[in-house]
């Protein structure tokens, strides 16, 4: 098959646009009595965002977090509650841990058209 082909279906795959950036967020696993700890995005969609954990226990595909994430331009945080879609083991110069991709679950309107407007802005 042409690899033209398989990228264009892959670019398709995404609903919303996304951007690389870093953006403070704060995450819970939904189903762990762990407190929440902070990190920053790899990049962001309307639709979902990449962050990398650093836990001690693995990240399974399905598991639900919380997310407070902390746009520049809106002074509340934006809340989601997000589902691993994908994990990959991740080596840092400092610590390792786990690379995730997530799709927002619960997450209002009002926030999603933001992220979509802050996403805008940013081109």
């Amino acid at each position: 098959m042409n690899n033209s082909n398989n990228n264009k279906k892959n670019k398709d795959k995404r609903k919303y646009a996304r951007i690389t950036i870093n953006v403070p967020i704060k995450y819970r696993f939904v189903n762990k009595d762990k407190p929440a700890k902070n990190v920053y995005t790899i990049n962001i969609s309307a639709g979902g965002t990449r962050i990398v954990l650093y836990v001690d226990e693995p990240v399974a595909v399905g598991d639900l977090i919380e997310l407070s994430l902390y746009l520049p331009s809106k002074m509340a945080p934006i809340k989601a509650v997000a589902e691993v879609k994908w994990v990959r083991e991740y080596y840092g110069e400092l610590k390792n841990g786990f690379e995730v991709g997530m799709e927002y679950k619960s997450i209002s309107e009002e926030d999603k058209k933001t992220i979509m407007q802050f996403i805008n802005e940013s081109f």
